[in-house]
C-alpha cells in the first residue's frame, strides 16, 4: 500500500524584498542593488518515521553568501557560492569504497566551494543559470582527478567507484541538472518572487519535485501559506506542505 508522504519547508525572509501597500497581503518583489551582499543558514531536516514513531531525524547546515554583481531595469545577475554538501555526500560512499579517506578528501577539498551565476527578472523570479559549464566541467576536472587516483592505487576498485560516482557525473552534465538537483534551495528561495500572497488564504498548486534516482519529477500537491509577517522590520515566514501523490 502506497502512503502519502508530507514535505515542510519553511522560509524566513528578513531582506528588504517585500513591499506594504495592504496589510492583508504580501507582495515579494526585489529591491537589490548591485553590491548588495548577504550571507544565509541554509537548514535541511530530514525526518523519517515508520508505524507512527519517529525513527530518524537528521539535520545538515550550511552558509551561503548572496551577491548582486549586476542590476538593470529588467534583471538582476547574482553569485551565490555556498560549500557543496551533494560533493560531500558522495565523499563519505566514495570513502568506504576506496578505503583511502586522504587521497579522496585531498582531491574533492579543492572542489568543496561551488559559485553558480544566474539571472533573476526585475521582480527576483529565477530565470536560468548562466555559468553552469563552468561548474559541469568544474565537476568532470574533479572526477577524473579521482578516477587517475584510483587507476594508480587500487585499480580493482574503480569500476566499483565510477559506477558510484554515475549519477554524479549525470546529474552535473546538464543545465537542467544542475538547476533542478543542485541548485534546488536557490529555487526555492526565488519562487515566491513576483507574486502576491493572501495572509488568510493559502496558495494551492501542484508541486514538482527532483526525482534523485532519475526519469520524470515526482508531482505532488503543495499549500503555501504566510505564518508570520513583520512589515516594519521585513520579516516573513511562509511554509510549504506538499503532498505526493501515490505511485
Amino acid at each position: 500500500m502506497n502512503k502519502l508522504l508530507s514535505l515542510i519547508l519553511l522560509l524566513i525572509f528578513t531582506t528588504p524584498i517585500f513591499s506594504q501597500i495592504d496589510t492583508t497581503k504580501v507582495s515579494f518583489i526585489a529591491y537589490w542593488s548591485k553590491g548588495d551582499n548577504y550571507n544565509f543558514k541554509v537548514t535541511k531536516i530530514k525526518k523519517m518515521w515508520t508505524n507512527d514513531k519517529l525513527t530518524k531525524n537528521d539535520s545538515t547546515q550550511y552558509i551561503a553568501n548572496f551577491k548582486v554583481i549586476d542590476s538593470t531595469e529588467k534583471s538582476y545577475t547574482i553569485q551565490w557560492s555556498y560549500k557543496n554538501y551533494l560533493i560531500n555526500t558522495y565523499k563519505e560512499n566514495l570513502n568506504k569504497i576506496y578505503e583511502d579517506k586522504k587521497a579522496v578528501n585531498e582531491i574533492v577539498k579543492k572542489y568543496d566551494v561551488t559559485k553558480v551565476i544566474y539571472k533573476t527578472d526585475e521582480y527576483g523570479e529565477f530565470l536560468e543559470i548562466v555559468n553552469w559549464q563552468d561548474i559541469s566541467k568544474l565537476m568532470s576536472n574533479m572526477l577524473g582527478e579521482l578516477e587517475k587516483s584510483i587507476q594508480a592505487r587500487k585499480p580493482d576498485k574503480l569500476k566499483e567507484v565510477k559506477q558510484a560516482m554515475k549519477p554524479l557525473a549525470e546529474i552535473y552534465s546538464s543545465k537542467d541538472g544542475i538547476e533542478q538537483l543542485i541548485l534546488y534551495e536557490l529555487q526555492y528561495f526565488h519562487f515566491p518572487f513576483g507574486t502576491e500572497y493572501d495572509l488568510n488564504s493559502p496558495f494551492e498548486y501542484e508541486q514538482e519535485l527532483p526525482n534523485m534516482v532519475g526519469g520524470e519529477p515526482i508531482k505532488g500537491n503543495a499549500k503555501l501559506s504566510i505564518v508570520e509577517v513583520d512589515f516594519e522590520e521585513f520579516y516573513c515566514v511562509l511554509k510549504e506542505e506538499v503532498e505526493l501523490n501515490p505511485r
